[in-house]
């Protein structure tokens, strides 16, 4: 019986060994296909839980009441405080009545002072702000994240 030589060309075996690698690659990024590891992701949660997100203050104008731009010449100008602030993943509540949805690569949050607060001083700052966040309900809300603000601070 005749034994065939059995050698494979230094082409093909390259060749496949790219492809393993490109295939284990793929897989340590996980099934998303994304190139971003989950490691580096950052994730925060809706309330109750107090976060702390650092930025840049900004103020958007917005059209408000009676009808939020559907009537410029007769509608209230808002100004709206933004954080601008790196991507972040927010995490929904499954069981929750509110805050179902997470949300992911968020990066402007809008900024809401339950008492009085005269931030204009900080506009087009570096600063930090801590609060809760929730999702956007109501027309007032003009970022799918929204912070109710506890404290607001330069950051030196």
């Amino acid at each position: 019986m005749a034994t065939r030589n059995r050698h494979v060309p230094a082409a093909v075996m390259r060749a496949a060994v790219v492809v393993l690698l490109l295939l284990s690659w793929g897989a340590a990024c996980g099934a998303s296909g994304s190139s971003d590891s989950s490691d580096e992701e950052r994730w925060v949660s809706y309330e109750p839980d107090v976060v702390e997100l650092s930025g840049r203050l900004t103020v958007s104008m917005k059209f408000g009441p009676p009808n939020y731009g559907e009537d410029p010449e007769t509608d209230q100008r808002l100004k709206i405080p933004v954080l601008v602030s790196e991507p972040m993943n927010v995490r929904g509540e499954p069981n929750a009545q509110v805050n179902i949805e997470s949300v992911r690569g968020v990066k402007e949050v809008q900024l809401i002072f339950p008492r009085e607060r005269n931030y204009d001083g900080l506009v087009n700052s570096r600063v930090v702000a801590r609060g809760t966040l929730s999702h956007a309900v109501s027309g007032h809300h003009f970022t799918e994240v929204v912070m109710t603000v506890e404290d607001l601070e330069a950051v030196p």
